[in-house]
């Protein structure tokens, strides 16, 4: 099977306290800021191509979206949950 995505080039974070975001993801994973303006600062891996953008928010955003049947998380609580197979 061939690829059908060879990278993963953004990744789009909505944040309500920009300022606090941005220092936390730059101290978490030792990110450098490209780029800032009213509503976005864009973070990027030192060396590499994959872009961190933090999107400011009126307020917290779901951590989970629904697919009608399923509710899938963008978060978890326990990471066993990981090694559990979901059923297709």
């Amino acid at each position: 099977m061939s690829k059908i995505v060879s990278k993963v080039s953004g990744i789009f974070i909505p944040v309500t306290d920009m300022n606090r975001s941005t220092e936390w993801y730059i101290k978490m994973f030792n990110l450098e800021v490209i780029q800032i303006s009213e509503v976005c600062t864009g973070l990027a891996f030192p060396g590499e191509a994959t872009y961190i953008n933090l999107w400011k928010v009126e307020r917290p955003q779901p951590t989970q979206f629904d697919t009608g049947e399923d509710k899938i998380p963008y978060i978890i609580s326990n990471r066993s949950i990981l090694n559990t197979r979901m059923p297709l």
